[in-house]
Order: C-alpha cells, then sequence, then structure tokens
C-alpha cells in the first residue's frame, strides 16, 4: 500500500539508524521514550492526530540524535565509552547528564552537535 512512497522510504531508513544508534549507546526504551521529547504517564509514540506537532518534534530529534551519533561514531570514544560518557553527570551541565540535559530538547542536542563540530575543525 505504501510502498515505493520516497517519504515512507526515507522515515523507514531514520527509524532503523534509531535503532542501531540506540543499540550501540544501550539506550533503554524508558530513555528512548524521554529523548524523542514523549516522556510522561500518558505519552506513548502512538500520539493523537491533535498532537501532530509533537510527533514532529520527536522525528526532529531523532534526526538530530542521529546526526549527534554519527560525529560520536568519528570521535576517540568506541560504542561503550559513548553510553557511559552519555549518563555521566557533568559539572558543565549542573550535573546532569548529557542524556539527560539533550532530552526532548531539540536547542539543547543542536548545542552538542555545533559544540563537538567546532572541536573537529
Amino acid at each position: 500500500m505504501d510502498d515505493g512512497d520516497p517519504a515512507i522510504d526515507e522515515m523507514r531508513a531514520v527509524t532503523a539508524r534509531w535503532r542501531t544508534l540506540c543499540g550501540t549507546w544501550m539506550i533503554t526504551p524508558a530513555e528512548a521514550v524521554a529523548m524523542l521529547g514523549m516522556a510522561g504517564p500518558d505519552e506513548t509514540p502512538f500520539r493523537r492526530e491533535e498532537d501532530l506537532d509533537g510527533v514532529h518534534v520527536s522525528e526532529r530529534l531523532m534526526r538530530l540524535f542521529l546526526d549527534l551519533g554519527d560525529l560520536l561514531a568519528n570521535g576517540p570514544l568506541g560504542p561503550a565509552g559513548q553510553a557511559r560518557w552519555l549518563r555521566t553527570p557533568s559539572h558543565f551541565l549542573a550535573y546532569w547528564s548529557p542524556l539527560d540535559a539533550m532530552s526532548g530538547k531539540p536547542e539543547a542536542v543542536r548545542w552538542f552537535i555545533d559544540t563537538f563540530a567546532e572541536f573537529r575543525r
């Protein structure tokens, strides 16, 4: 029914990359929900039609995390080091972990991307 639709094919590819990244970073289901801004007891990945803006934010977050994953994959930390770094509180982040600081916040993920990109130059 949807086969051959480029937008659907692209989203399937993005979703596959997301699952791979979650495996690399050892992301739990609860962390994944928080990362995509869907945290909360009544929230699920399957939102009501009137919540489409939230779905767009979740897709944007997914794509930003994938960009960050690409940057980290080319850095000095292996997968286990990346997973550990994501969960280590930092005094630079008011003792939040990078994962907590970025979860549900596109602007925070973008800041990390820009910061790492700057260091790679």
